[in-house]
């Protein structure tokens, strides 16, 4: 089975890619990208396991789902912290006209960090 886990390895290996790479912001662009599904499907897991039912024949964005879910059973940071990174996403894998830098990796890494956190923490 395949180890969510793997892309969050990625993420901080591609963040540190020299930026006079010619290919240095397509790794932070994919750096973004893979932390977000990380976070994503760690949420999503979370959700399911407290209580959140996935219906495949439902339409719709999923990932919009998680997100509110997650703002609904006062996991607000989780909630807010995925929505920020999704939006980075977005502008990581359709944008290509906004520059993709180091720094927007390392503040994508954080929304994770604080995503994750808010998801582990007992209330």
């Amino acid at each position: 089975m395949f180890s969510w886990n793997n892309y969050l390895k990625l993420s901080k290996e591609w963040k540190d890619i020299d930026n006079s790479n010619p290919l240095s912001e397509a790794y932070y662009r994919s750096a973004i990208s893979r932390a977000y599904y990380f976070a994503f499907h760690r949420s999503k897991d979370f959700a399911i396991n407290n209580g959140f039912i996935e219906d495949p024949k439902r339409g719709g964005d999923r990932h919009r789902e998680i997100i509110s879910y997650l703002k609904n059973i006062n996991k607000f940071d989780a909630g807010n912290y995925l929505e920020k990174l999704k939006k980075n996403r977005h502008t990581s894998d359709y944008d290509n006209d906004k520059n993709v830098d180091q720094r927007l990796v390392r503040t994508s890494l954080l929304f994770v960090t604080t995503t994750i956190s808010d998801l582990e923490r007992n209330d």
